[in-house]
C-alpha cells in the first residue's frame, strides 16, 4: 500500500469464479496517458468464460471516459473480447518460443 503511494499507483483487482473454481483474475491500472490497463490473466481450461465475465464487469464498473488496453496474446479468446464490447486496435506478436528447439534459441 505504501508503494503504491509512492509510486502514484492505482490498481484495482477483480477475480471470477465459477462453482468455488477460479475463473481468473484482472487487474485494471490507471495511467496518467491516454489509456487504462488491463491485465488479465483466466484459467487456461475456462478462458472464454472468464474473458466474458472479468472484461464485462470492468466496462460497467471503470470510468466510462477512459480507453481501456489489454495486451493478450493474438488469436485467443477473441470471441469472448468481442462479445464484451473490445475489438482489436494493434495485432502484433514480439516473441513466440517454438518447444520444438532448445531453451536456448528464440525464433
Amino acid at each position: 500500500m505504501i508503494q503504491r503511494a509512492i509510486n502514484d499507483l492505482d490498481l484495482q483487482q477483480w477475480s471470477a469464479e465459477q462453482d468455488g473454481q477460479l475463473l481468473g483474475v484482472l487487474t485494471w491500472q490507471a495511467s496518467h496517458g491516454y489509456c487504462d490497463y488491463l491485465w488479465l490473466c483466466p484459467n487456461p481450461q475456462q478462458e472464454d468464460l472468464a474473458i466474458r465475465a472479468l472484461l464485462h464487469h470492468v466496462r460497467f464498473h471503470s470510468a466510462r471516459w477512459r480507453t481501456l488496453s489489454l495486451d493478450y496474446p493474438y488469436g485467443q479468446g477473441q470471441s469472448a473480447m468481442l462479445e464484451a464490447g473490445f475489438h482489436p486496435h494493434h495485432t502484433l506478436i514480439w516473441m513466440q518460443a517454438n518447444e520444438n528447439h532448445d531453451a536456448g534459441e528464440v525464433e
